[in-house]
């Protein structure tokens, strides 16, 4: 028995070992295995953060430029309209698409470009007609990001087709209780505020010599005394002696719709991408950071009045000046590129058919529109009389009106120039096959657009004072805007409801 257990004994001693030394070696090899494992987990982390990094951050934000890009009155359908009238090619900026920008105001889901500014501008949401100011009574200024990027030392400037006191640009550069108490807004502009470059029209809000303002103040004169350079032609903008402050001031009121300025004689208005392009040129060549606005004006107003054969054209304008941006950020990385707009105009739709009891064949008739040489407000300058209707609206348009057309037209004609406008605008459109449901704004989501180093958090749908304070966040703008709005925190305003001489004129929104 002893034997027997002591032989046992040491046979079990015996496998004993060599299972010791096998499960030794495992647990060695399992523990190289786990801890390269590890480490190579680690390594993709630290791979991954990096790349991460490196695609979702500028390499140096303390450097980053900004040009914000607003195509006003720009929809998802008029996006369509534009790309199915060229032919349906890509837009320039199909390729930029990131989400949706919900456009509401704190007064209404519709809103008006001035409180639609303001939510870009100040990451606020206002009431219709605010400029930069909050929904307060009184209301108080805010402090926009035009405003801090000047005071963190970035060279500004604002690029539009508008003048440049309408309601868009206004909001980044002035504070008022109503968008049509543009005189003031000219004032502000002139003696309070420091934009290094601004490109646009608007004379008559600055100087009695183009206009008449109320006090007679010749505010061009006074930008020069404060040092600023003053052109007014195209022509004085293309040469090259061109200069810092800089204020290039191209019509009496808005500028012209392309379809109209490139038949103009001499040509003496530059075109949207004629502006940006220069205004790049020049910013680059200052050799700071800046923060550049660029506003197409007027796609708003052509929606505005149904004429789409102009609205085309500003679409299209504003597609190259995207294009533009688009080659300087190639060359000039580390730039911040947003697109949207601050509203949709006009309900633009192709398909439309206005014959009752007509089931629709689904064609339209583009050539229509591509025929036109003249916008419906130009026909309005050209017009004396109801008799000069018929002949006018077919020299510009290519359409010998009916009679049933005639009638529609002068009745418009008789009632407002406004209606005169959409009447005109209408009879085109019909004919062409294309439809727009209100001469106002819609509250449709519009396009949000970018290209370069755009903040991570935008995509998707957001609403627009999310997409505005996004910009500010990345920039580190938070701080100084507050300290803007606090400094300016004794500013009083005159009524909120506006000029009583422009109360017919706010019904639409005070497009003119």
């Amino acid at each position: 028995m002893e034997h027997d257990l002591e032989e046992s004994g040491s046979l079990m001693g015996r496998v004993s070992a060599r299972e010791k030394v096998v499960w030794w070696g495992v647990v060695v090899v399992t523990f190289v295995s786990v801890v390269g494992l590890v480490g190579l987990c680690v390594a993709l982390i630290v791979s991954e953060d990096a790349q991460s990094d490196d695609s979702d951050e500028p390499s140096d934000l303390s450097n980053l430029s900004v040009i914000m890009m607003i195509s006003d009155g720009f929809g998802p359908s008029g996006e369509t309209f534009g790309r199915l009238m060229s032919g349906n090619q890509p837009l320039e900026l199909d390729s930029w698409f990131l989400g949706r920008s919900r456009t509401f105001s704190s007064s209404s889901d519709i809103t008006d470009s001035a409180a639609g500014a303001t939510a870009y501008s100040c990451a606020l949401h206002s009431y219709n007609g605010a400029i930069a100011v909050t929904d307060t009574t009184p209301p108080k200024a805010c402090g926009t990001v035009m405003e801090a990027a000047k005071r963190e030392g970035m060279v500004t400037a604002a690029v539009v087709t508008s003048r440049i006191t309408h309601a868009t640009p206004a909001s980044y550069m002035s504070h008022m209780s109503h968008r049509d108490y543009e005189e003031e807004i000219a004032e502000q502009i002139a003696r309070n505020q420091s934009v290094d470059l601004l490109f646009g029209g608007g004379r008559a809000k600055f100087s009695p010599a183009y206009g008449r303002r109320k006090d007679d103040a010749d505010l061009l004169e006074e930008m020069r005394e404060r040092g600023y350079q003053v052109i007014t032609t195209k022509q004085e903008m293309d040469e090259d002696k061109l200069s810092f402050p800089l204020f290039g001031c191209f019509a009496d009121s808005h500028m012209s719709y392309e379809i109209d300025r490139v038949r103009s004689d001499p040509v003496d208005q530059p075109s949207l991408e004629q502006m940006v392009r220069k205004a790049l040129a020049m910013l680059e060549a200052k050799g700071k950071r800046f923060f550049l606005l660029i506003e197409g004006s007027r796609i708003d107003m052509a929606a505005h009045d149904h004429d789409a054969g102009a609205q085309y054209r500003e679409i299209m304008q504003y597609q190259a000046a995207a294009k533009v941006v688009r080659g300087y950020v190639e060359e000039n990385p580390n730039t911040l590129v947003l697109s949207t707009s601050d509203h949709s105009t006009g309900g633009i739709s192709v398909g439309a058919l206005m014959t009752p009891l007509v089931y629709p064949n689904y064609t339209w008739s583009p050539e229509v529109l591509h025929a036109a040489t003249g916008s419906a407000e130009h026909i309005e300058q050209q017009v004396t009389s109801p008799a000069d209707i018929p002949a006018m609206f077919e020299q510009y348009t290519g359409i010998v009106p009916t009679e049933d057309e005639v009638n529609f037209i002068t009745a418009g004609y008789e009632a407002d120039s406004r209606f005169f406008r959409t009447r005109m605008g209408d009879v085109a459109a019909h004919r062409a096959g294309v439809g727009f449901t209100t001469p106002g704004h819609t509250g449709v989501d519009v396009g949000i657009y970018g290209y370069g180093n755009v903040p991570p958090e935008i995509g998707g749908v957001m609403e627009n004072i999310h997409v505005g304070k996004a910009i500010i966040d990345y920039l580190g703008f938070h701080e100084a805007m507050q300290e803007i709005s606090e400094e300016l925190s004794d500013m009083t305003f005159p009524p909120k409801s506006g000029p009583k001489e422009d109360k017919k004129r706010q019904v639409y929104d005070g497009h003119s």
